[in-house]
């Protein structure tokens, strides 16, 4: 009987010292909580199962001054809407007013009830605007919309519809166009008008950078990873563009070994910086662009086909200006009114006709050699009314045959090259029977010369 009574006493001894050590443990939770919620900006109060206040800030108070007096929830929240929201213990993001402020209320269940904190909408726009000014100052906003796509012609409408279908999924977009037709004026609309507008969207020529910097611009690295890295490392550009738009131009140029470097991250979602042994995860949509038939790299061994299958979802194809004639005097009266606000140089314009003579001109650099030659035009143009044959004479002055034909310096040979061919088609105003006999060429080496 001693035995068994001194046993009994160690277990009841045993059972306090375990029912202390939980309630050690609840009060250090509550504390912790309550540390916690008192550190937030926003009014928080935490509810039980019965919808009783477990916990508030001092936030919350100045919302609801009877918390100091009561803890039912009910009584302190007298709000129809939020009180169906603790009963039914759903997640909910509801806008309501109380005490004559707008808030938006968040409702989100936990294992023994619910927390539900109220932020002031006021509150709430002034962030986003602070996060949107600085990504605007990074350069990770997306400036156009398919607003900003001027066009008369029924095949590029039809293009830009099919944009705005491809904005409200997630698949990833490959675009295909000349350069200068404006391949990122529509990777910035499709983000614009997707779900993810508000996050940041990020652009990267491919072309412009060898495979090394490529990669550290994309992946970011680690401090020490080589020689020159940036103290305490930098986070790449897939990172930055977490949630939102990844436009990468000139695909084509992208190395097939790092081709297969993305390959790897659009399937895992995730990146890893140079230097780096953790494997970051992302979330983002890609969209792509090349002014080279991909097909043809495949075919060519410079392309991997099971990266172009995983980034050609969803394909687009930008038709070059000089086969959408009607669109180019509208182009050409946009970017004059443009470039004048530019320069501060008004020109009165003659007549309606005055930018025909453009149509026969072939821009073999699309939209963008239009308007550098429109602001050449604003510039130096002599007279003050612009006239039909003014515009006529400046065309054939501007676009005559010289002797010295000027290319960018870039390290992609393939764009020097077509750049090159480009700018000697463009001396013989589009004739390409003399420009086939000149250079002993025939008519489909010169179109792949050149487009390409």
């Amino acid at each position: 009987m001693l035995r068994s009574g001194h046993e009994a006493l160690e277990q009841a001894i045993e059972q306090a010292v375990r029912t202390l050590e939980i309630q050690h443990r609840e009060r250090a939770k509550r504390k912790e909580l309550e540390l916690i919620i008192g550190s937030m900006t926003q009014a928080v109060v935490v509810i039980d199962e019965l919808e009783h206040i477990k916990t508030y800030n001092e936030h919350a108070v100045s919302l609801f001054p009877s918390l100091k007096k009561s803890n039912v929830y009910r009584e302190v929240v007298q709000h129809e809407a939020l009180q169906k929201q603790v009963e039914t213990m759903e997640e909910e993001r509801k806008v309501v007013t109380v005490g004559g402020q707008q808030l938006i209320v968040t409702t989100v269940p936990t294992m023994s009830g619910a927390i539900q904190w109220f932020e002031a909408i006021q509150d709430v726009q002034q962030l986003e605007l602070k996060i949107r000014k600085e990504l605007y100052d990074k350069g990770l906003v997306a400036k156009h919309t398919f607003a900003d796509v001027l066009t008369v012609n029924a095949e590029l409408q039809q293009t830009i519809e099919e944009a705005k279908l491809y904005a409200r999924s997630e698949g990833t977009v490959l675009i295909y166009g000349e350069t200068g037709t404006g391949k990122e004026l529509f990777a910035q609309s499709i983000h614009n008008a997707s779900k993810r507008q508000q996050q940041p969207f990020v652009s990267v020529n491919c072309g412009a950078l060898n495979e090394t910097l490529l990669e550290s611009e994309l992946f970011g690295y680690e401090e020490g990873a080589f020689t020159g890295a940036r103290k305490g490392g930098r986070s790449g550009l897939l990172e930055l563009a977490h949630e939102g738009t990844l436009f990468l131009d000139e695909i084509n140029e992208m190395s097939r070994s790092f081709q297969t470097k993305m390959l790897r991250v659009l399937q895992e979602q995730e990146v890893r910086r140079v230097g780096g042994e953790r494997n970051i995860p992302i979330n983002v949509r890609l969209i792509c662009a090349t002014n080279v038939p991909i097909a043809d790299l495949i075919e060519e061994g410079e392309f991997k086909a099971d990266f172009y299958y995983r980034i050609a979802t969803l394909p687009l194809n930008i038709s070059p200006l000089r086969d959408r004639k009607e669109d180019i005097a509208v182009l050409a009266e946009h970017f004059l009114h443009l470039e004048m606000r530019r320069e501060n140089r008004p020109i009165t314009l003659a007549d309606s006709s005055m930018l025909e003579p453009l149509i026969a001109y072939p821009w073999y650099g699309n939209s963008r050699e239009l308007q550098n030659w429109i602001r050449r035009l604003v510039i130096t143009y002599p007279e003050q009314t612009l006239t039909r044959a003014g515009v006529e004479a400046f065309l054939e002055r501007s676009t005559e045959r010289t002797e010295e034909v000027t290319v960018r310096v870039s390290e992609s040979y393939k764009q020097m090259e077509k750049e090159l061919w480009q700018k000697l088609y463009a001396q013989f105003r589009g004739t390409k029977e003399e420009f086939c006999k000149t250079y002993g060429i025939s008519s489909t080496t010169l179109w792949r010369r050149i487009s390409e």
